[in-house]
Protein backbone atom coordinates (compact mmCIF):
# COMPACT_ATOMS: atom_id res chain seq x y z
CA UNK A 1 0.00 0.00 0.00
CA UNK A 2 1.44 3.44 -0.94
CA UNK A 3 2.78 5.46 2.00
CA UNK A 4 0.49 8.44 1.16
CA UNK A 5 -2.61 6.25 1.42
CA UNK A 6 -1.48 4.80 4.77
CA UNK A 7 -0.97 8.28 6.18
CA UNK A 8 -4.40 9.36 4.92
CA UNK A 9 -6.08 6.41 6.62
CA UNK A 10 -4.27 7.15 9.89
CA UNK A 11 -5.36 10.77 9.69
CA UNK A 12 -8.99 9.77 9.15
CA UNK A 13 -8.95 7.27 12.03
CA UNK A 14 -7.37 9.83 14.35
CA UNK A 15 -9.94 12.47 13.40
CA UNK A 16 -12.96 10.14 13.53
CA UNK A 17 -13.70 10.56 17.27
CA UNK A 18 -13.46 14.34 16.88
CA UNK A 19 -15.76 14.32 13.86
CA UNK A 20 -18.22 12.20 15.83
CA UNK A 21 -17.98 14.68 18.67
CA UNK A 22 -18.94 17.52 16.36
CA UNK A 23 -21.80 15.58 14.74
CA UNK A 24 -23.25 14.25 17.99
CA UNK A 25 -24.64 17.47 19.49
CA UNK A 26 -26.34 15.55 22.29
CA UNK A 27 -22.85 14.68 23.58
CA UNK A 28 -20.95 17.71 22.34
CA UNK A 29 -23.39 20.02 24.11
CA UNK A 30 -25.15 19.79 27.43
CA UNK A 31 -25.79 16.33 28.83
CA UNK A 32 -27.87 16.05 32.00
CA UNK A 33 -26.50 12.61 32.84
CA UNK A 34 -22.95 13.84 33.51
CA UNK A 35 -21.43 16.41 35.84
CA UNK A 36 -21.15 20.10 34.99
CA UNK A 37 -17.38 19.73 34.95
CA UNK A 38 -17.55 16.93 32.40
CA UNK A 39 -20.02 18.90 30.31
CA UNK A 40 -17.67 21.84 30.34
CA UNK A 41 -14.74 19.70 29.21
CA UNK A 42 -16.75 18.08 26.42
CA UNK A 43 -18.24 21.34 25.22
CA UNK A 44 -14.88 23.11 25.28
CA UNK A 45 -13.33 20.38 23.12
CA UNK A 46 -16.07 20.44 20.49
CA UNK A 47 -16.40 24.24 20.65
CA UNK A 48 -12.73 24.65 19.79
CA UNK A 49 -13.34 22.40 16.77
CA UNK A 50 -15.96 24.86 15.54
CA UNK A 51 -19.23 23.28 16.61
CA UNK A 52 -21.64 26.22 16.88
CA UNK A 53 -24.01 24.43 19.27
CA UNK A 54 -21.18 23.67 21.68
CA UNK A 55 -19.91 27.24 21.37
CA UNK A 56 -23.35 28.50 22.31
CA UNK A 57 -23.61 26.13 25.28
CA UNK A 58 -20.14 27.16 26.43
CA UNK A 59 -21.21 30.81 26.28
CA UNK A 60 -24.24 29.93 28.40
CA UNK A 61 -22.10 28.02 30.92
CA UNK A 62 -19.85 31.05 31.38
CA UNK A 63 -22.90 33.32 31.62
CA UNK A 64 -24.67 31.39 34.37
CA UNK A 65 -21.68 29.77 36.07
CA UNK A 66 -22.39 26.12 35.29
CA UNK A 67 -19.24 24.01 35.04
CA UNK A 68 -17.14 27.17 34.95
CA UNK A 69 -16.83 30.35 36.94
CA UNK A 70 -19.07 33.15 35.72
CA UNK A 71 -17.17 35.21 33.18
CA UNK A 72 -19.02 37.76 31.06
CA UNK A 73 -16.08 38.25 28.69
CA UNK A 74 -15.64 34.54 28.04
CA UNK A 75 -19.39 34.21 27.63
CA UNK A 76 -19.36 36.97 25.02
CA UNK A 77 -16.43 35.39 23.17
CA UNK A 78 -18.19 32.05 22.75
CA UNK A 79 -21.57 33.57 21.95
CA UNK A 80 -19.83 35.62 19.27
CA UNK A 81 -18.13 32.57 17.73
CA UNK A 82 -21.41 30.67 17.69
CA UNK A 83 -23.30 33.68 16.30
CA UNK A 84 -20.87 34.08 13.41
CA UNK A 85 -21.42 30.43 12.61
CA UNK A 86 -25.16 31.14 12.31
CA UNK A 87 -26.53 29.90 15.65
CA UNK A 88 -29.75 31.93 15.97
CA UNK A 89 -30.03 31.84 19.77
CA UNK A 90 -26.38 32.85 20.08
CA UNK A 91 -27.09 35.78 17.77
CA UNK A 92 -29.90 36.84 20.07
CA UNK A 93 -27.71 36.44 23.17
CA UNK A 94 -24.94 38.44 21.47
CA UNK A 95 -27.38 41.29 20.84
CA UNK A 96 -28.26 41.26 24.55
CA UNK A 97 -24.56 41.37 25.50
CA UNK A 98 -24.00 44.43 23.30
CA UNK A 99 -27.15 46.11 24.62
CA UNK A 100 -26.16 45.60 28.26
CA UNK A 101 -22.40 46.03 27.80
CA UNK A 102 -21.91 42.57 29.29
CA UNK A 103 -18.41 41.31 28.53
CA UNK A 104 -18.00 43.93 25.82
CA UNK A 105 -18.29 47.69 25.38
CA UNK A 106 -21.94 48.67 25.11
CA UNK A 107 -22.91 49.18 21.48
CA UNK A 108 -26.59 49.67 20.62
CA UNK A 109 -25.91 49.69 16.87
CA UNK A 110 -24.32 46.24 16.99
CA UNK A 111 -27.00 45.05 19.38
CA UNK A 112 -29.70 45.97 16.85
CA UNK A 113 -27.67 44.42 14.03
CA UNK A 114 -27.49 41.03 15.75
CA UNK A 115 -31.06 41.28 16.94
CA UNK A 116 -32.18 41.73 13.33
CA UNK A 117 -30.12 38.72 12.26
CA UNK A 118 -31.88 36.52 14.80
CA UNK A 119 -35.25 38.06 13.99
CA UNK A 120 -34.81 37.49 10.26
CA UNK A 121 -34.40 33.80 11.04
CA UNK A 122 -37.74 33.86 12.85
CA UNK A 123 -36.48 33.56 16.42
CA UNK A 124 -39.57 34.54 18.51
CA UNK A 125 -37.69 36.34 21.30
CA UNK A 126 -35.81 38.46 18.77
CA UNK A 127 -38.97 39.25 16.82
CA UNK A 128 -40.75 40.21 20.02
CA UNK A 129 -37.94 42.43 21.25
CA UNK A 130 -37.34 44.27 18.00
CA UNK A 131 -41.06 44.83 17.58
CA UNK A 132 -41.28 46.17 21.12
CA UNK A 133 -38.32 48.49 20.53
CA UNK A 134 -40.05 50.11 17.55
CA UNK A 135 -43.46 50.12 19.23
CA UNK A 136 -42.26 51.90 22.38
CA UNK A 137 -39.21 53.74 21.04
CA UNK A 138 -35.93 54.32 22.87
CA UNK A 139 -33.22 56.97 22.95
CA UNK A 140 -31.44 55.10 20.18
CA UNK A 141 -34.48 53.87 18.22
CA UNK A 142 -37.31 56.30 17.37
CA UNK A 143 -40.85 54.99 17.73
CA UNK A 144 -42.01 53.52 14.44
CA UNK A 145 -45.36 51.72 14.41
CA UNK A 146 -44.93 50.62 10.80
CA UNK A 147 -41.71 48.74 11.60
CA UNK A 148 -43.18 47.43 14.84
CA UNK A 149 -46.09 45.93 12.90
CA UNK A 150 -43.69 44.47 10.31
CA UNK A 151 -41.78 42.51 12.95
CA UNK A 152 -44.85 41.61 14.99
CA UNK A 153 -46.49 40.11 11.89
CA UNK A 154 -43.61 37.68 11.51
CA UNK A 155 -44.52 36.26 14.90
CA UNK A 156 -48.12 35.57 13.88
CA UNK A 157 -49.68 33.04 16.31
CA UNK A 158 -46.39 32.76 18.23
CA UNK A 159 -46.87 36.29 19.53
CA UNK A 160 -48.07 36.93 23.05
CA UNK A 161 -51.60 38.16 23.72
CA UNK A 162 -50.23 41.63 24.42
CA UNK A 163 -48.48 41.80 21.04
CA UNK A 164 -51.56 40.58 19.19
CA UNK A 165 -53.58 43.22 21.03
CA UNK A 166 -51.06 45.91 19.99
CA UNK A 167 -51.40 44.85 16.38
CA UNK A 168 -55.15 45.12 16.66
CA UNK A 169 -54.79 48.55 18.23
CA UNK A 170 -52.58 49.74 15.37
CA UNK A 171 -55.13 48.63 12.76
CA UNK A 172 -57.99 50.15 14.73
CA UNK A 173 -56.30 53.51 15.18
CA UNK A 174 -54.38 53.70 11.91
CA UNK A 175 -50.99 53.69 13.60
CA UNK A 176 -48.26 52.57 11.18
CA UNK A 177 -50.91 51.17 8.84
CA UNK A 178 -54.16 52.28 7.21
CA UNK A 179 -57.14 52.01 9.54
CA UNK A 180 -58.86 48.67 9.03
CA UNK A 181 -61.43 47.82 11.69
CA UNK A 182 -62.05 44.36 10.21
CA UNK A 183 -58.38 43.39 10.52
CA UNK A 184 -58.35 44.98 13.94
CA UNK A 185 -61.16 42.66 15.00
CA UNK A 186 -59.29 39.60 13.70
CA UNK A 187 -56.20 40.47 15.75
CA UNK A 188 -58.31 41.29 18.81
CA UNK A 189 -59.91 37.86 18.43
CA UNK A 190 -56.50 36.16 18.25
CA UNK A 191 -55.46 38.03 21.40
CA UNK A 192 -58.66 36.97 23.18
CA UNK A 193 -58.06 33.35 22.23
CA UNK A 194 -54.90 33.48 24.36
CA UNK A 195 -57.21 33.60 27.39
CA UNK A 196 -56.61 37.15 28.68
CA UNK A 197 -59.91 38.42 30.17
CA UNK A 198 -59.35 42.06 29.25
CA UNK A 199 -59.01 41.12 25.57
CA UNK A 200 -61.95 38.74 25.77
CA UNK A 201 -64.08 41.63 27.00
CA UNK A 202 -62.95 43.78 24.07
CA UNK A 203 -63.94 41.07 21.58
CA UNK A 204 -67.28 40.58 23.32
CA UNK A 205 -68.05 44.29 22.98
CA UNK A 206 -67.08 44.22 19.29
CA UNK A 207 -69.49 41.33 18.69
CA UNK A 208 -72.14 43.14 20.69
CA UNK A 209 -71.80 46.41 18.77
CA UNK A 210 -70.93 44.98 15.35
CA UNK A 211 -67.51 46.62 15.30
CA UNK A 212 -65.32 45.01 12.65
CA UNK A 213 -67.69 42.06 12.48
CA UNK A 214 -71.41 41.31 12.32
CA UNK A 215 -73.45 41.76 15.48
CA UNK A 216 -73.52 38.41 17.25
CA UNK A 217 -75.04 38.46 20.71
CA UNK A 218 -74.41 34.77 21.23
CA UNK A 219 -70.67 35.31 20.76
CA UNK A 220 -70.81 38.49 22.86
CA UNK A 221 -72.35 36.57 25.75
CA UNK A 222 -69.80 33.76 25.30
CA UNK A 223 -66.76 36.05 25.45
CA UNK A 224 -68.17 38.21 28.25
CA UNK A 225 -68.81 35.06 30.26
CA UNK A 226 -65.27 33.74 29.70
CA UNK A 227 -63.85 37.03 30.90
CA UNK A 228 -66.37 37.38 33.74
CA UNK A 229 -65.54 33.95 35.08
CA UNK A 230 -61.92 35.10 35.34
CA UNK A 231 -62.98 38.09 37.38
CA UNK A 232 -63.05 40.86 34.78
CA UNK A 233 -65.24 43.61 36.25
CA UNK A 234 -66.28 45.17 32.93
CA UNK A 235 -67.35 41.79 31.54
CA UNK A 236 -69.36 41.03 34.66
CA UNK A 237 -71.08 44.40 34.41
CA UNK A 238 -71.95 44.07 30.71
CA UNK A 239 -73.17 40.53 31.24
CA UNK A 240 -75.43 41.83 34.00
CA UNK A 241 -76.77 44.56 31.72
CA UNK A 242 -77.48 42.19 28.83
CA UNK A 243 -79.41 39.75 31.04
CA UNK A 244 -81.30 42.57 32.76
CA UNK A 245 -82.28 44.37 29.57
CA UNK A 246 -82.92 41.27 27.43
CA UNK A 247 -80.22 42.34 25.01
CA UNK A 248 -79.73 39.43 22.62
CA UNK A 249 -80.53 36.97 25.37
CA UNK A 250 -83.59 35.85 27.33
CA UNK A 251 -84.18 38.22 30.24
CA UNK A 252 -82.92 36.72 33.47
CA UNK A 253 -82.98 38.99 36.50
CA UNK A 254 -81.24 36.41 38.65
CA UNK A 255 -78.28 36.26 36.25
CA UNK A 256 -78.29 40.04 35.98
CA UNK A 257 -78.11 40.39 39.77
CA UNK A 258 -75.47 37.68 40.08
CA UNK A 259 -73.01 39.32 37.68
CA UNK A 260 -73.79 42.89 38.67
CA UNK A 261 -73.13 42.08 42.31
CA UNK A 262 -69.77 40.50 41.45
CA UNK A 263 -68.69 43.58 39.51
CA UNK A 264 -69.97 45.94 42.21
CA UNK A 265 -68.13 44.10 44.95
CA UNK A 266 -64.91 44.53 42.97
CA UNK A 267 -65.37 48.30 42.91
CA UNK A 268 -66.88 48.85 39.45
CA UNK A 269 -68.80 52.09 39.93
CA UNK A 270 -71.39 51.63 37.17
CA UNK A 271 -72.17 48.15 38.50
CA UNK A 272 -72.56 49.58 42.00
CA UNK A 273 -75.12 52.04 40.67
CA UNK A 274 -76.97 49.34 38.72
CA UNK A 275 -76.97 47.13 41.80
CA UNK A 276 -78.59 50.02 43.63
CA UNK A 277 -81.31 50.07 40.96
CA UNK A 278 -81.80 46.32 41.31
CA UNK A 279 -82.35 46.64 45.07
CA UNK A 280 -84.59 49.70 44.57
CA UNK A 281 -86.86 47.84 42.12
CA UNK A 282 -86.53 44.37 43.64
CA UNK A 283 -85.65 42.76 40.30
CA UNK A 284 -83.39 39.77 40.81
CA UNK A 285 -83.00 40.47 44.52
CA UNK A 286 -85.32 41.25 47.41
CA UNK A 287 -86.28 44.92 47.42
CA UNK A 288 -84.26 46.93 49.94
CA UNK A 289 -84.14 50.72 50.01
CA UNK A 290 -81.32 50.53 52.54
CA UNK A 291 -79.10 48.41 50.28
CA UNK A 292 -80.10 50.49 47.25
CA UNK A 293 -79.08 53.69 49.09
CA UNK A 294 -75.87 52.05 50.28
CA UNK A 295 -74.73 51.04 46.79
CA UNK A 296 -75.69 54.40 45.28
CA UNK A 297 -73.67 56.11 48.01
CA UNK A 298 -70.67 53.89 47.22
CA UNK A 299 -71.02 54.46 43.46
CA UNK A 300 -71.15 58.23 43.99
CA UNK A 301 -68.00 58.16 46.13
CA UNK A 302 -66.31 56.18 43.33
CA UNK A 303 -67.11 58.94 40.86
CA UNK A 304 -70.37 57.81 39.26
CA UNK A 305 -72.35 61.01 39.76
CA UNK A 306 -75.57 59.66 38.23
CA UNK A 307 -75.95 57.61 41.40
CA UNK A 308 -76.52 60.81 43.39
CA UNK A 309 -79.88 61.40 41.71
CA UNK A 310 -81.16 57.93 42.66
CA UNK A 311 -79.71 58.33 46.13
CA UNK A 312 -81.72 61.52 46.72
CA UNK A 313 -84.87 59.89 45.34
CA UNK A 314 -84.42 57.01 47.76
CA UNK A 315 -83.79 59.38 50.65
CA UNK A 316 -87.25 60.90 50.16
CA UNK A 317 -88.77 57.44 50.69
CA UNK A 318 -86.74 56.47 53.75
CA UNK A 319 -86.89 57.40 57.42
CA UNK A 320 -83.97 58.72 59.46
CA UNK A 321 -82.96 55.33 60.87
CA UNK A 322 -82.94 53.71 57.44
CA UNK A 323 -80.82 56.48 55.98
CA UNK A 324 -78.39 56.34 58.90
CA UNK A 325 -78.04 52.59 58.55
CA UNK A 326 -77.45 52.83 54.80
CA UNK A 327 -74.77 55.50 55.27
CA UNK A 328 -73.07 53.46 57.98
CA UNK A 329 -73.04 50.35 55.78
CA UNK A 330 -71.61 52.33 52.85
CA UNK A 331 -68.91 53.81 55.07
CA UNK A 332 -67.95 50.42 56.43
CA UNK A 333 -67.83 48.88 52.94
CA UNK A 334 -65.62 51.65 51.62
CA UNK A 335 -63.31 51.35 54.59
CA UNK A 336 -62.98 47.61 54.04
CA UNK A 337 -62.36 47.96 50.30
Amino acid sequence: MPMVTIRLIKTILTAAPLLLLIADNSWACWNKSVSDKTNYSNCLTSAKLGDKQSQYVLGWMYEVGRGAKKDAQESFVWYQKSAYHGHVVAQYKLSQSYAAGSGVTQDHRKSLEWLKRAANKGYPKALTQIGNLYFKGTEQIPKNYSLALKWYKKLASKGSAEILFRMAWMYKNGQGVATDINKAFQWYLKAAEKGVPEYQTTVASMYRNGTGTKINYKQAIRWYRLAAQQGDQAAQYHLGVMYGEREGVKRDYDQSYFWMKKAAEQGYAMAQYRLGLIYADGLGAKKSLILAHMWCDIAAVNGFNEALKLKYELTSKMNFNQISKAKKMAKEWLAAH
